[in-house]
């Protein structure tokens, strides 16, 4: 399977928009991949994963305020207020203060459910004042992803950070009644700003289409493009054979045109249900 690569170990895994990062994780071959700008021949990026035409985004990237310090471990420049998971915390010095986000508790009654199951894991806070954040999550790696005007939905417990100018949006997938349903929750991230992400595993991205609606098993899902609608589906064929426990028998087919991201281990997102 090919993955999202480190090139060497002392350069980082840095994609300065969609473009990059899907045409780097697809394994469909070279002429599935997303190039930056669309080339003779070749359909061009959905709307919302290519810059918006503007002078802006003929420029680089801004500074990330992202250092990868270690494969697995990243350092959060805080200068301006900057969103974060609390559980991937590892260590923080400076003048920081921090609070609480309260999206999910405006969300429906489900959702906060699901968040009191899952405990911290399911939240973000926001660090202020000036200092560094260092995140990680045991063995997963880290890689920085900037939205260049851009939208997409990212599994919430892949995100360890991402800059506050970037609006979000939290969202529950499936049904809250049981994990065994298949639910988890989703972040919308739109505009233009950083993201960190942590992965368990291989990466790969595979292109789902209105003639061939891509399935995925929820535990692996790591992103997908805003184009995309994802729709619960629980294939009992499957419930008896696939043996994985929470989860067992659900899939998410998703309707229209883009790109899905997949990646590894299905022990590090579900607590344990007895």
């Amino acid at each position: 399977m090919t993955s999202v690569k480190y090139p060497s170990q002392s350069s980082e895994p840095i994609f300065r928009n969609l473009a990059e990062f899907w045409a780097a994780a697809t394994i469909e071959g070279p002429a599935a991949k997303v190039e930056p700008l669309a080339s003779k021949g070749e359909p061009s990026p959905p709307v919302g994963e290519r810059p918006a035409p503007t002078a802006e985004s003929e420029t680089e990237a801004s500074p990330a305020p992202f250092r990868l310090v270690r494969p697995g471990l990243v350092e959060a420049a805080v200068r301006e207020p900057l969103w974060f998971c609390p559980p991937s915390l590892v260590a923080h010095r400076g003048s920081l203060e921090f609070a609480r986000d309260s999206e999910l508790e405006r969300e429906s009654l489900g959702l906060f459910l699901y968040k009191a199951l899952l405990g911290e894991r399911s939240c973000f806070a926001l660090a202020g004042g000036e200092g560094e954040l260092y995140l990680g999550r045991g063995q997963e790696r880290v890689f920085l992803l900037y939205l260049a005007e851009e939208t997409l939905w990212v599994q919430g417990y892949s995100i360890l950070a991402f800059q506050r100018i970037l609006n979000h949006r939290v969202q529950l997938m499936g049904q809250v009644g049981g994990l065994v349903a298949g639910g988890l929750y989703a972040v919308r991230l739109e505009g233009r700003g950083w993201v960190a992400l942590s992965v368990s595993g291989e990466v790969a991205a595979l292109r789902s289409t209105p003639a061939k609606p891509l399935r995925a098993v929820p535990i692996h899902l790591l992103a997908w493009s805003q184009a995309l609608e994802p729709h619960l589906q629980t294939e009992h064929s499957l419930f008896n054979m696939v043996g994985k426990g929470c989860g067992d028998g659900a899939q998410f087919t998703f309707q229209g045109e883009g790109w899905v991201a997949l990646h590894g281990e299905e022990n590090y997102m579900y607590p344990q249900v007895r």
